[in-house]
């Protein structure tokens, strides 16, 4: 994948799906070129069909891309009604992957609108809540609160406040993005981690190089040295810091994908 594209939306959409499928469907064949299984293939498609046909065949390239050991002949574009959103220049607009009903019901409409705009900002506020609390001294920062754009946009003429509203909830979308790819890449880590640490092959190659260390400890059998190289490697860890090595390898990750993301757009690779 190209620089510039790495964790646009496609890549991010791309890269989740793959996650996603990977831990759904285990038993699934994954060696190279072996077409997917039908629960794999079902949730790949119904995924598909949730993006604008005009941007289907690249989203479909994109999980080709990530997961290049099946093969994606069976998955197929959809004409289906779609909710990714396609392009916009100037923020918000009914016509993003929604077709509003006529006639409209203005009152219905606004008690909807209501709803949204509440929840909307709920998820704002706890995704920007969780970050300050986990990198407090982060140089990424919310950009505006959404909440007081919205207001501000429903009851001033201001020109500028779609643009601003969009650039807000898009801020909030990349965040929410890279914490959840983060954190699914933090899972993954730590489990291998684990397994390489407290794996009983790992401690008893650990053990018998000590051993043939020091004289003195050759007296000790292998499973005894063993026992103890456990007991030492447990009491190295604690929850406070198991925590904290999880939260500092979310953050780190989350970070580099926010700048990524912040860099692929400024040199034109804006998600797409």
């Amino acid at each position: 994948m190209d620089e510039q594209e790495h964790l646009t939306e496609v890549a991010l959409w791309s890269s989740g799906l793959a996650a996603r499928l990977r831990q759904c469907c285990p038993s699934d064949p994954l060696t190279q070129s072996t077409a997917p299984g039908q629960k794999m293939l079902e949730l790949a498609q119904s995924a598909l069909e949730l993006v604008v046909k005009e941007r289907q065949e690249k989203y479909r390239q994109a999980l080709i891309r990530e997961m290049p050991e099946v093969d994606w002949t069976a998955l197929k574009i959809s004409s289906a009604m779609a909710i990714v959103p396609n392009p916009v220049s100037d923020g918000p607009s009914p016509g993003r992957g929604f077709q509003l009903p006529e006639p409209l019901d203005h009152e219905q409409a606004r008690r909807l609108l209501t709803a949204l705009v509440a929840h909307v900002c709920e998820i704002e506020q706890s995704v920007w809540g969780v970050w300050t609390q986990w990198a407090p001294q982060s140089a990424i920062k919310q950009p505006r609160e959404v909440r007081s754009l919205i207001q501000r946009y429903l009851t001033e003429s201001s020109d500028g406040a779609p643009i601003q509203i969009s650039e807000g909830l898009d801020a909030t979308k990349r965040l929410l993005s890279g914490l959840l790819l983060a954190i699914n890449a933090s899972i993954h880590n730590y489990a291998v981690n684990y397994w390489q640490t407290f794996s009983p092959s790992e401690i008893a190659t650990s053990a018998l190089i000590e051993q043939r260390s020091s004289l003195l400890k050759r007296l000790h059998s292998l499973p005894t040295m063993s026992w103890r190289k456990y007991e030492q490697l447990f009491e190295s860890r604690s929850t406070n810091s198991m925590e904290s090595q999880i939260k500092d390898v979310v953050v780190a990750t989350t970070t580099e994908l926010m700048i990524k993301h912040h860099s692929a757009a400024a040199l034109g690779g804006a998600p797409s």
